[in-house]
Parts: C-alpha cells; structure tokens; sequence
C-alpha cells in the first residue's frame, strides 16, 4: 500500500457474520474462523507494521443492524430462524450488559487503532425489522443511537470522527450518530460544499463479482470522477486476504490502476494512461505478466461460484453457532445431617 501512495487501511473486525478477533477473550463476543487463529493478537502488529509505512489503520464494526457478531455477548436480538434464513440481525441494547459491554469495545478500538477515524457501521433499520418481530422486541433505535452518543463523549471521540455506511435503503436518518457518511450506493452528497467529512467506496469493491466490469481503465476513470468530488477520503474494497487469492484476482494490479487515478496529474487517453500504468508496474518489481494483465481480472466463473459456496460455508456455520444448545451443569446443595 505504501508503495502505491495509499494512507489508509479501513480493518473491517466485525460483521454480521462475527468479529474476527476477541479481545484476549475478555468479552465472549462470537468469533466465525476465518483462518487467522490468534489474530487478536496480530492487530497491534498490523497497526504498527502500517504505521512505519505511513498507512494509518481504521477500525470498522456494527453497533446497530447486521450485527451478529454479538450473539455471543447476549446482547444481540434472539431471532434464529431470521439469521439462518440469511436475514439481517441487530444488537438489543435494552439487554442490561450490553452498554457495558460496547462501552469497553469502543475504548479498546480507539486504542488500539492508528486512524483518527472509527467506523460504526451500518444502518439499514428496515431490514432487521423480522429478527425484532421473531424475538418479539420492540426496536428503540432512537434511544439506542442517544446512548452511543453517550459512550462516544465518553471516551472523547467527536462525532466528526464517526462513520457510517450510506443507508442501502435510501433513508436518511436525523438521529443518526457518526457525521461522516461512508458512500457505498451514490458517488456521494449531490453538493462539493458539503460541511462534514465524506468518504466513498461505490464501485471500487475490487475482489466483487461485480467488479469485472472494470478493467484498469475503468477503475483509473471511475477514481478520477471521484477525485473531482473532493471527498475525505477514497477507499477500494477487498475481502480476501490470502496471497493466492490477490494474484488470482490481480489484486495490487487493480489498487495500482486506483493509486494512479489519485495522482494529482491526470492522463486523458487510454494510451497514456497503459504508458504510465506500465511505467509505474515495472518500478515496484511486478513482473511482466502482472504488468501486461493492466489490473484486468485473472479468474473464470468457476472463480466466483467457488466464492459464492465459501461465502454460504461461513453462513452455516455462524447459523451453528447462534442456534447451539447451552448446557448449564449445577451442582445440588449440600444436605447437613447431625
């Protein structure tokens, strides 16, 4: 990433499938194995490795909706068939442990994250309507936004500091805690005045099915029209982790066309921009291959029906863990007998 001029890494730790790290284990919060056993322990190393490089590193979780990665806190909303059935959750924060526990979640992120910056998720409240109908709660998400406010001012973290994912249901919500919108659907505020931070994603989810569409071209042009917006910031996204995966997706061949769509000078044509694109490939040591491939895909269809069966495998398996039999064993009190 340095390499490439990039200077953020957005550290997506938790989702509606689980949090991929526990706090040493301190809070009991489900965990969906993703193979990188003991990586509660690997965050520090990562903040710091990126913080030599200059790369500042933000923290992502759900405090509201598709957030069941806290059904193992008790404090998620008990809605199993919704969840199972590949519905959409959300948090009960009427549960008595569950502003504690948030409170101390948001303390450990703040410290152990790099980035000024703390994103909190998303918002889509009329989806995790049927996981309330099915525990039979009634959603206060008024109250619920009220008291993150509270925590937040807490622990001193301003709300200009906060982001949250675009509302994919189109609502906008005034109560809404976090005054920086994270762009994922829209290309951002319809206004270049716009008074509060703002940060985009949309189309530039680079390991997506999606995302054949564009080549490096195209993702060199749909980040310049993103520059002219002139948001806070502009972030590509990538879900896979392992080096087989990157290569096979061309990976840093597509976040070098994205790096070179945020360079302060602008080529016009495709045939400038395949000049500098090779130009600049070659200088990080690529080979010839990755340089020839201009941040074009290298997978078939058989690619991402392989995906979509892995994405499905960690769905079941965070449906076993929410719906596990608990076994208490406790043992009869002891008769005295004179």
């Amino acid at each position: 990433m340095s390499e490439l001029g990039l200077n953020l890494l957005q550290l997506r730790i938790m989702d509606g499938l689980g949090f991929v790290f526990q706090f040493n284990g301190r809070l009991g919060l489900q965990r969906v194995d993703n193979g990188f056993n003991g990586y509660d322990s690997v965050v520090p190393v990562i903040v710091a490795y990126a913080y030599e490089r200059g790369i500042m590193v933000m923290p992502e979780i759900s405090i509201t909706t598709r957030s069941g990665g806290w059904s193992d806190s008790f404090t998620h909303v008990k809605c199993p068939n919704t969840l199972c059935e590949g519905g959409r959750g959300a948090i009960d924060l009427t549960q008595p442990n569950a502003w504690p526990i948030l409170s101390i979640t948001l303390k450990m992120l703040r410290y152990l994250f790099s980035s000024k910056f703390i994103h909190l998720g998303y918002d889509e409240r009329k989806e995790s309507m049927a996981c309330f109908e099915e525990a039979e709660v009634k959603p206060e998400f008024n109250v619920y936004e009220e008291k993150i406010r509270e925590i937040l001012h807490i622990e001193r973290i301003p709300l200009d500091h906060v982001l949250r994912w675009e509302n994919q249901e189109r609502e906008v919500y005034a109560n809404r805690t976090g005054a920086v919108t994270h762009y994922r659907v829209s290309d951002g505020p319809t206004t270049n005045n716009a008074s509060s931070p703002w940060f985009v994603s949309t189309d530039l989810y680079l390991d997506e099915e999606e995302s054949t569409k564009l080549d490096g071209w195209g993702i060199y042009k749909h980040t310049r029209s993103l520059v002219e917006k002139s948001p806070t910031g502009i972030l590509a996204s990538v879900g896979v982790l392992d080096a087989k995966s990157w290569k096979a997706l061309n990976i840093q061949g597509r976040l070098l066309a994205m790096s070179l769509g945020l360079s302060k000078t602008a080529v016009n044509s495709e045939t400038g921009f395949r000049k500098r694109y090779n130009k600049t490939c070659f200088s990080l040591n690529s080979s010839s291959y990755e340089c020839e491939k201009m941040g074009t895909l290298n997978v078939t269809s058989s690619w991402w029906t392989a995906k979509r069966n892995a994405s499905q495998l960690w769905v079941d398996q965070a449906c076993k863990l929410r719906t596990k039999v608990i076994i208490e064993r406790v043992p009869k009190k002891g008769v005295l007998i004179e």
